[in-house]
């Protein structure tokens, strides 16, 4: 039967115990040919009042059509797996921690690979717009549904209009130019294991910080890379709403213009499970011999006071430079620390300072 170019979409309920999936028929015509094309879909019960994508090709290149499912619902897009007839939700946060104010009309996408490197298309994914990134602790929730398996979580912003430029780190292929942030560190993506209802009734939720911006220079890239694991000093609690600086500087005159700067916010050291722990990778540095000082900006005037946090990278107490070079990432430890004379006993009385509250919009 022909049904001249319309699409009729039919939604059904089918009880497969323990659970509900929506079972779709989409029923279409090729303009091409007269040829009436059925295809059916599972769609998890949860997104049961969804309708397909309006603007499927937005989300999907044609050449990917066989793979995904496209259905959306008010400010919600999700890609499905078409390979897979049932799938579970699994609750994902996703955490604004950078310090610039990038405002509110942003997408968040988070993704869902099978393997550590991001490479290929994700499993599946979800899109959702509205989200804030004004400042560290913004934050979104939403569910990506997967089949079983074992998966690695990445997330990102980007506007609807705007083409994702990746970015290859470390053998890993992220984003570049966005807020980007993946689940566990940098260094080792953690697994998500998602299994069946029978195994495990209530999946675990999921926190993605948006910590890195890997930006794209104006001239040549150097790919070489700096990362910098930092540490407070036990006992010292980094404020809520600062900045962490750190500085490249060719001499030990650390009053100079810095050769290069990078800032992430303080609020990165009140993550629950790393509590006084972060890290911060700069990218494409010019090429060079430099010292590292990072310090904590607790009064917020942009400059260093000797009553604040600091470290400059040392090997057996010396400062050390750090050789940047073309094409590697280089790995470095600082703990920061107080003045002597404001040394903290080291067995403080104060407890530690708990993951910042989200403001709900």
């Amino acid at each position: 039967m022909r049904l001249s170019g319309r699409k009729l979409l039919i939604a059904t309920l089918m009880a497969i115990s323990p659970q509900l999936t929506s079972c779709y028929l989409e029923v279409d015509e090729d303009p091409k040919d007269d040829e009436t094309v059925v295809t059916e879909a599972y769609v998890p019960y949860e997104l049961s009042n969804t309708h397909w994508c309006d603007n499927k090709q937005a989300y999907i290149p044609r050449e990917y059509y066989s793979f995904y499912n496209c259905v959306e619902d008010g400010n919600s897009t999700w890609l499905l797996s078409k390979k897979a007839e049932e799938s579970r939700g699994l609750t994902v946060f996703v955490y604004y921690m950078l310090t610039e104010d990038l405002g509110s009309e942003h997408s968040v996408n988070v993704e869902a690979f099978d393997n550590p490197r991001f490479a290929g298309n994700p499993v599946a994914s979800v899109r959702v717009s509205g989200f804030y990134a004004k400042k560290p602790g913004d934050f979104s929730k939403t569910e990506i549904f997967l089949p079983q398996g074992t998966y690695y979580l990445r997330a990102y912003l980007a506007n609807d209009e705007e083409t994702v430029v990746p970015y290859s780190y470390e053998g890993m292929d992220l984003v570049g130019d966005k807020p980007v942030g993946l689940f566990g560190a940098l260094s080792s993506p953690q697994t998500v294991l998602v299994k069946s209802k029978q195994e495990v009734s209530d999946l675990s939720p999921v926190n993605i910080y948006l910590d890195k911006l890997f930006k794209k220079p104006q001239s040549e890239e150097t790919k070489a890379n700096l990362r910098v694991m930092l540490d407070v000093q036990e006992g010292v609690f980094a404020p809520v709403g600062r900045d962490v600086l750190v500085r490249l500087y060719k001499t030990s005159d650390f009053a100079e213009e810095p050769v290069f700067e990078e800032k992430m916010a303080s609020d990165n050291f009140l993550v629950q499970g790393r509590i006084g722990k972060a890290e911060l990778v700069m990218t494409n540095l010019p090429i060079g011999s430099y010292l590292v000082f990072a310090f904590i900006d607790e009064n917020g005037n942009g400059f260093f006071d000797e009553s604040e946090s600091s470290s400059t990278y040392s090997v057996d107490k010396e400062p050390k430079r750090v050789e940047i070079k073309a094409k590697r990432t280089e790995t470095i430890a600082m703990k920061l620390e107080k003045p002597k004379s404001e040394t903290p006993p080291s067995n403080p009385t104060n407890p530690a300072t708990p993951t910042p509250t989200p403001v709900t919009k």
